[in-house]
């Protein structure tokens, strides 16, 4: 047993475990020690500035599918949080009884029930309330008029909304309770909240006041002592606990204003153009985290610690093809962000591994799309709790970036053997009896590496035995060039999917395996459903053999 565990697990022995005797105990000791596909972490490193982590991040964070409740927007939040996403997003809007929540509903509907006899309506609903773009601008306080008063509670308050999806309106103060309740059950790790505003000034008073109120001590509200904003940013330590604020002001048209903005109401066909302008006292909320618009790495804001530069993702690909050492440089010490392509209503998530190559630390994703850039964002962040340090070298200027990289960078030789005769019965929601067909001939890998290129591991035969069992099953290869695998291992993915298009049953099951978390040997795995829970309570049975070379 000590020589199975060391020869072919690659583990260290536990002294506890010598008392092996028989088929029972053997089987024992290995599920509850030794069948782990990926190492345990090391204690989390919470001495960096904030700037040098990369966070699982959000995009369009309320649940996406039509006409959902309001229940259905609060467990949307909850859930998001509970999977680990730690930057989390959503629109906030007027409130105000007036008309504005039911010309929003209006709005909305002419989006996604367009009439036939109208020609064009879903253009124009889309252009009077989202405008042509919808990237963020600078947050510059506007208004200093507006001040913090104790408004009474029957006013009504700001609703929050998701980006183009139709969703039900949800209250701003409801959205701050879920937030407050969910986000540090499973660990005290920091939480940002990015509010797109197109609410007027007279709203966001009320937002200021019910953050205030419902996060409390929970809020980042001033600088903390010693991190003055103007010169550094806290280090993950120093957040524990805490709610960061990101502002991004709206950009385009804006809903109709109520009297008490003290601006007229837009008429039903206005195409105007209008920034809205943000409070003082919102603005000061972005205490360490203030979105500025990117115009090159030589302007004004590069001054300031607490700059986010946001971009969709065409744009930081073209911005990488031209200017990568200075993106890399950049985002050593301070903040970028990257967004789907908006082209469509609900975009394909990105690569995100090709973003954080380049340091960038919030590529932001959907859960409610499971594809490869979900999986790939999972593998990432597993049991990380939505924060996790970049490599040591990123952190170097010294040797240049590029040689830096390469420097890092190692071979990799890996193979999997997947066994034949693995069914699973699946966790289903009515708690129906459901069992799947044999997955392992179904089996597909990707190893996607360092966000330059991905390549798929060949199944060398039909089936084949294991050479230490001698059991039936498909071994899937990935035999490496010099010129193709200079890997770095936290950077680069095992993905594993399960599909079948014969039958049209597309996806079936999947999972993500980060590299340089990846056990040798025998191992269980957790494989997950086409909509990203898991399923089932059974693991696959799965063999490793990984070569890293320096």
């Amino acid at each position: 047993f000590p020589d199975f565990v060391t020869d072919i697990q690659r583990e260290n022995i536990s002294l506890n475990d010598h008392s092996v005797s028989d088929l029972d105990s053997f089987l024992q000791v290995m599920i509850s020690s030794y069948m782990n596909p990926l190492k345990p972490l090391p204690s989390k490193d919470l001495t960096k500035p904030i700037s040098n982590y990369f966070i699982k991040s959000s995009h369009r964070t309320l649940v996406h599918k039509p006409l959902s409740d309001s229940q259905t927007c609060s467990d949307s939040i909850q859930k998001a949080l509970h999977a680990g996403y730690r930057s989390i997003d959503f629109d906030v809007w007027d409130g105000d009884d007036s008309s504005t929540a039911d010309t929003v509903d209006r709005d909305l509907e002419s989006i996604f029930r367009p009439s036939p006899a109208r020609p064009g309506p879903t253009t124009k609903a889309f252009t009077r309330l989202f405008g042509p773009a919808r990237e963020a601008r600078a947050i510059t306080p506007e208004d200093p008029k507006v001040t913090l008063s104790r408004a009474d509670r029957s006013r009504a308050e700001p609703i929050v909304t998701d980006g183009l999806t139709l969703t039900v309106l949800f209250g701003f103060r409801e959205a701050c309770q879920v937030i407050r309740k969910s986000a540090f059950i499973n660990t005290n790790l920091p939480v940002i909240v990015n509010l797109s505003v197109y609410a007027s000034p007279g709203q966001q008073e009320i937002m200021v006041r019910i953050m205030k109120e419902e996060w409390n001590d929970c809020l980042v509200d001033r600088p903390l002592e010693g991190c003055d904003p103007r010169f550094r940013l806290p280090k993950l330590r120093d957040l524990l606990g805490r709610i960061l604020v990101r502002l991004s002001a709206a950009a385009g048209p804006v809903l109709p204003r109520s009297k008490e903005s003290g601006r007229d109401q837009l008429s039903e066909g206005s195409h105007s153009q209008e920034h809205v302008p943000i409070i003082q006292p919102l603005a000061e909320l972005a205490v360490y985290m203030r979105n500025e618009p990117f115009e090159g790495f030589n302007t004004p804001w590069m001054k300031s610690p607490t700059h986010v530069f946001s971009l969709p993702e065409h744009h930081l690909q073209d911005l990488i093809s031209v200017s990568h050492t200075n993106l890399f440089r950049h985002n050593q010490n301070h903040f970028f962000c990257v967004t789907p392509d908006s082209a469509s209503v609900y975009p394909s998530n990105l690569d995100p591994l090709q973003f954080w190559k380049h340091g960038v630390q919030m590529a932001t994703i959907s859960r409610h799309r499971v594809d490869e850039g979900m999986m790939l964002n999972e593998g990432m962040f597993t049991d990380e709790s939505g924060w996790v340090v970049k490599p040591d070298h990123y952190f170097f200027t010294d040797t240049g970036v590029l040689g830096g990289l390469l420097v890092h960078s190692r071979l990799i030789e890996l193979s999997i053997f997947v066994f034949q005769g693995q069914a699973f019965d699946l966790i289903t929601k009515d708690g129906a009896k459901q069992r799947t067909r044999d997955l392992s001939q179904f089996t597909n890998a990707t190893i996607h590496i360092s966000g330059e290129s991905q390549h798929q591991l060949f199944v060398e035969d039909d089936s084949a035995r294991d050479e230490e069992t001698g059991a039936l099953g498909y071994k899937l290869q990935f035999v490496p060039t010099w010129a193709s695998t200079n890997i770095i291992p936290e950077l680069s993915i095992l993905r594993i999917t399960f599909e079948d298009y014969v039958f049209d049953e597309g996806l079936i099951a999947w999972t993500s395996l980060r590299l340089d978390r990846l056990n040798q040997g025998y191992r269980l795995v957790p494989l997950y459903n086409n909509e990203g829970g898991l399923l089932s309570e059974e693991k696959m049975l799965i063999k490793f053999n990984v070569k890293l070379q320096k």
